[in-house]
């Protein structure tokens, strides 16, 4: 900026000088001097409109935004801050990261919920494969053969988000009463 300035600086002494030293006596003469003082009007209006746009241009660098009043956009923005700082700590496992130390506490606690919570359960860690791009089959679960007929029943009425779960139920019924152990496997 500073260098503009001097630049202007300089070219209005070297005009004056110009200026000075063209003669006035005659009309060819004055109208010589007038065509050269457009130009040099001209020249330096052009030299302001850059001036003004590099001076708004800085302006908004220094702008102070005003702090928003909307509270509930500044919690989500909180919120997601927290998320951020959570998944990026490198203290925290992909267990934790992913939820997975929650949903395996919940599992093996089943003994104190009831059936819709540990197929809640189950639906969320699908979920969370499905979020990794990993879509899990019934052939997946293969430990036993009740585990899969289990499987099966269940990504079915998944598949029709949850809308006939008496048939889930009857299926879990069977297999319990053949197999108390299921939902350690």
């Amino acid at each position: 900026m500073s260098k503009f300035i001097d630049f202007i600086n300089e070219d209005i002494k070297a005009k004056r000088i110009l200026f000075s030293t063209l003669p006035t006596k005659t009309k060819r003469d004055i109208k010589n001097f007038n065509e050269k003082n457009e130009e040099t009007k001209e020249k330096y209006l052009e030299y302001k409109s850059k001036l003004v746009k590099y001076i708004i241009a800085k302006a908004k660098t220094f702008e102070i935004k005003a702090p928003s009043k909307n509270l509930e956009k500044i919690q989500n923005k909180i919120n997601t801050l927290e998320h951020l700082k959570f998944i990026l700590n490198p203290l925290n496992t992909y267990y934790e990261k992913l939820g997975f130390d929650k949903l395996i506490y919940e599992m093996s606690n089943y003994y104190e919920a009831d059936f819709k919570s540990v197929n809640k359960v189950i639906d969320e860690f699908l979920s969370k494969f499905e979020l990794a791009g990993i879509k899990l089959t019934a052939n997946d679960f293969d430990y036993t053969c009740y585990v899969k007929e289990y499987m099966t029943i269940f990504l079915e009425v998944r598949a029709n988000n949850f809308v006939d779960t008496k048939k889930l139920s009857e299926v879990f019924e069977n297999i319990y009463w053949t197999n108390p152990e299921i939902i350690q496997h």
